[in-house]
């Protein structure tokens, strides 16, 4: 009797089990979609679904231990106690192993079978875990949900989006919007700006010709405005104001918009609400000694969304170039994570965001032209600098086929 029991707790214990690790181990939108196509599951609470299956598992447990125990007692004058004590354990190592085996291999399955035979556990827990349910719900200030951390909601959108761009429901310029839309608010100013060594400004002493020149050379509706270097930047002049200026009585200071500064360090989302507030489209971007970082643009906010706006004076030189199989000639501004996704080369060094600032790394000095360096699997060549920033390097992947991408 006690060992025909047993057998069927032991059975029971088992399917709860592979119940409640299945349920765990499916994300939010994983659980949605199979809630939406068995409506029968009450999953659309899942703290309490996940509390009532936990329950009936350790009261299976209980159950289980309890009647093992009554088996030893009714055979003590013929049973081994450390078999008493070895039983349980070696059943524990089994049953995870049973649960995990079947658990993983068809999670929607295991649900939409499995909880037929858990359903009048259910609605008998329910009495207990209601209650609980809603006072843990007062107490944390949470909607009976299962918490979930930053990593697991990125990586859920991130699937979300996969699954609907491969069922056409949206395109890939579209995925790349959305993209861009929730990376926004994890992207710092740093990581878009204009670097200090690519400021095209001007010095507060020019003349009016010279400005004018320096506007149509370089085609920018507006210049940051210095005083004697480009860590003293005192504003911002616009085109439309020069333009209707005097030219005999100009006074380049007479036309300055206040220059708006930002730290590097700030999010972007919040750096857009702030250049609204302030009706500025330039923001100068100063780094953790007070000195010129770079500068920033409502177009380059933008370009985080949409991707690269071009207009009719930019030019099309593009950042890498495949030269050969495993060679490219790479734009020293080009970002490390931008040259690993389409070439697979990964130049990863801490706190270095372009390929120009991982040769400074790796060569511990200001690079020169002709400059050649091995670093791990890879060479790179120096082949144009201005002034001291890297132009222009050439990769060449060593060391290995180099018709496949690199692995790290």
């Amino acid at each position: 009797m006690l060992e025909g029991l047993l057998i069927v707790f032991i059975l029971l214990r088992i399917v709860i089990s592979i119940l409640r690790t299945a349920f765990v181990s499916l994300s939010r939108i994983e659980l949605r979609q199979i809630s939406e196509k068995y409506p029968f599951l009450p999953l659309e609470h899942g703290a309490r679904f996940q509390l009532s299956v936990s329950l009936t598992a350790e009261i299976l447990l209980l159950a289980v231990f309890g009647i093992w125990i009554g088996i030893c007692g009714a055979f003590s004058s013929t049973f081994n106690p450390l078999n008493g004590l070895l039983v349980p354990v070696a059943y524990l190592i089994v049953e995870e192993i049973v649960v995990s085996a079947i658990a993983f291999v068809n999670r929607e399955w295991v649900l939409s079978r499995f909880f037929v035979l858990f359903l009048p556990f259910y609605y008998l827990c329910f009495l207990f875990v209601f209650p609980a349910s809603r006072i843990a719900g007062s107490l944390l200030k949470i909607e009976n949900e299962r918490e979930e951390d930053e990593e697991e909601r990125e990586s859920e959108e991130k699937a979300f989006i996969d699954v609907a761009t491969e069922q056409g429901i949206i395109e890939e310029e579209e995925k790349e919007w959305i993209q861009g839309i929730l990376d926004f608010g994890d992207t710092l100013v740093r990581e878009i700006m204009t670097p200090r060594t690519d400021i095209i400004g001007v010095e507060q002493s020019i003349s009016y010709l010279k400005l004018i020149e320096l506007f149509r050379s370089e085609k920018h509706s507006r210049m940051p405005v210095f005083r004697h270097t480009v860590d003293d930047i005192i504003g911002v002049v616009h085109l439309k104001d020069v333009l209707v200026a005097e030219p005999e009585s100009f006074v380049l200071s007479n036309f300055l918009q206040k220059p708006f500064y930002v730290p590097e360090t700030k999010k972007v989302d919040d750096l857009l609400r702030d250049m609204q507030k302030a009706r500025t489209k330039m923001a100068v971007v100063l780094d953790e000694y007070g000195g010129t970082a770079g500068i920033v643009t409502i177009e380059d906010l933008m370009e985080e969304i949409v991707g690269e706006i071009e207009d009719e004076h930019d030019k099309h030189d593009e950042e890498i170039q495949k030269l050969e199989e495993g060679v490219f000639l790479v734009d020293g501004k080009c970002n490390l994570e931008d040259l690993e996704e389409e070439t697979g080369i990964n130049l990863e060094i801490d706190e270095i965001d372009t390929v120009g600032g991982a040769v400074f790394s790796i060569l511990g000095r200001i690079p020169e032209e002709g400059d050649s360096v091995e670093w791990k699997n890879f060479r790179l060549a120096v082949l144009k600098m201005k002034r001291r920033r890297v132009q222009s390097v050439r990769i060449e992947i060593i060391g290995q086929d180099k018709g496949s991408k690199t692995e790290e």
